[in-house]
């Protein structure tokens, strides 16, 4: 493991956006687990249990089948319930449906690739379209320029009048941009935040319709999206933010050295990320990150595929090399506020951080006994919303 980096064996590890997965099902699961896992498919306890109850022990096909049909079942739920001008019901349905879909997505990635990614694509990107009017009372696509190719996303303007601070949601490897409105999405429009979600590089359709791979140097996606940004309406242009949950935590803080961008969010403050996607592996592919060496199951070597896939690598072999180019080291001092999502188990990771980034940077801790546990996001919400949703507000107005 590299220094300064962590180590976990969290079994619904899959559920963290857009990063690999090792879908377990039918064993016992932690409760901030599980809770994590509510977060991240935007279900209720009930339903995701009766889900993974259903899901055979450690088949990525069951688990696809399962998390399919709850999707498609949450989407028939929207519609029936936009019939009856239950607006409310009806996007919860549509949010649901888009985290579940993707949920469903993280069990292909331990199968041969076939056209159902393309499928679940599809059916995500659907019901985010049809939620679309129901979430905030401006809404559009955009396509943002980047070397020759255009980057997809969505556009969600608040209820108040006159321009808005810009709030950019990125995830992880392989992440879709819709996912990322029911972790963060609402929480900013209520703040006055205009909400940017985007599929950058190794992300939805850019990597599965374009073919762009994961880039290491998020400042120079930053950096584009900075540009177009001023030609969005009803945008403050000198006040770009980025948030970055999972892998996206990393992302953002490349993006912390941009000077178009005003301040990030960093839900956890990698350093590094070969640890970070060596947890969602089936342990036998774990060993790869470093090694390159091949592992002997058919899921992990599937998911190796998969990660190299979205990593531009040209085989498993080159990840190792591949994954060195996501660090801190000789990175640049943020030119950018930067608030470090800090739970007890990142704490010497983020105050590495924080001493590369400078001043700018400011941990934003959390701690177990308090119940925020090592999601703050999903375990204690409104203590997140309160330090750093809050604070990243007070920075930009």
């Amino acid at each position: 493991m590299r220094e300064g980096e962590i180590m976990t064996d969290n079994p619904l590890t899959w559920l963290a956006p857009g990063d690999i997965s090792w879908p377990l099902a039918g064993r016992s699961t932690p409760l901030p687990d599980l809770l994590t896992a509510l977060t991240q498919t935007g279900g209720g306890l009930g339903e995701s249990l009766a889900v993974t109850g259903r899901i055979a022990p450690d088949d990525p096909e069951s688990w696809w089948e399962q998390w399919r049909g709850e999707a498609h079942r949450n989407l028939a739920r929207a519609e029936y319930a936009l019939a009856r001008n239950s607006r409310t019901s009806a996007s919860q349905g549509y949010l649901r449906a888009v985290a579940q879909g993707a949920a469903a997505e993280r069990g292909l990635r331990l199968l041969p690739t076939d056209d159902r990614r393309r499928e679940a694509a599809a059916f995500i990107r659907d019901a985010f379209r049809r939620a679309m009017p129901l979430l905030a009372p401006r809404t559009g696509e955009v396509l943002v320029p980047l070397n020759g190719s255009r980057l997809p996303g969505y556009l969600l303007h608040p209820k108040k009048r006159g321009k808005s601070p810009l709030a950019w949601i990125t995830l992880g490897a392989g992440s879709f941009a819709e996912e990322g409105f029911g972790l963060l999405g609402q929480a900013l429009l209520d703040r006055g935040f205009a909400v940017l979600l985007l599929d950058g590089p190794g992300q939805g359709r850019s990597l599965r319709e374009n073919g762009l791979p994961l880039r290491p140097d998020w400042e120079t996606v930053a950096r584009a999206v900075a540009a177009h940004a001023r030609h969005f309406p009803g945008i403050r242009r000198d006040r770009i933010c980025v948030l970055g949950r999972g892998l996206g935590g990393h992302l953002a803080l490349r993006a912390a050295t941009r000077e178009e961008i005003s301040a990030v969010v960093c839900d956890p403050p990698l350093h590094g990320v070969h640890s970070w996607l060596a947890a969602g592996l089936p342990p036998d592919g774990r060993p790869a990150l470093w090694s390159g060496h091949p592992p002997g199951s058919a899921p992990a070597r599937h998911a190796l595929d998969w990660l190299a896939e979205t990593l531009g690598a040209d085989d498993p072999a080159a990840l190792p090399a591949a994954l060195d180019a996501y660090t801190l080291d000789g990175q640049q001092r943020a030119a950018a506020d930067a608030l470090l999502v800090t739970p007890e188990e990142m704490a010497d990771q983020a105050r590495r951080t924080a001493d590369i980034l400078g001043p700018k940077a400011r941990i934003v801790p959390f701690t177990h006994d308090e119940g925020a546990g090592p999601d703050p996001l999903a375990l204690a919400p409104h203590l997140f919303h309160a330090r750093v949703t809050d604070t990243l507000a007070d920075l930009v107005r």
